[in-house]
């Protein structure tokens, strides 16, 4: 219990719509030059378990992906 609230301090809460833009967490980096998160990506649909669904773009058309809340962090335009 303790480790759980230590590593709930650290996080801060944001409660995510759709339609909102989001970065995804690049966990395949595999050096440090290559870009950290990828996106924008655009909400398509908020799950009540901690997921959302993402519209991925692809060449072959937007692929929709459901991802956990913790691979993701809110977009701030630049």
């Amino acid at each position: 219990d303790k480790r759980l609230l230590r590593a709930n301090r650290g996080r801060t809460s944001h409660d995510y719509q759709i339609g909102q833009k989001i970065w995804y967490k690049n966990f395949a980096a595999t050096n440090k030059m290559e870009p950290k998160r990828q996106g924008p990506f655009e909400i398509v649909r908020v799950h009540c378990n901690g997921t959302i669904t993402i519209a991925w773009p692809k060449p072959t058309g937007v692929q929709l992906h459901r991802i956990s809340i913790r691979h993701v962090i809110p977009y701030k335009p630049q």
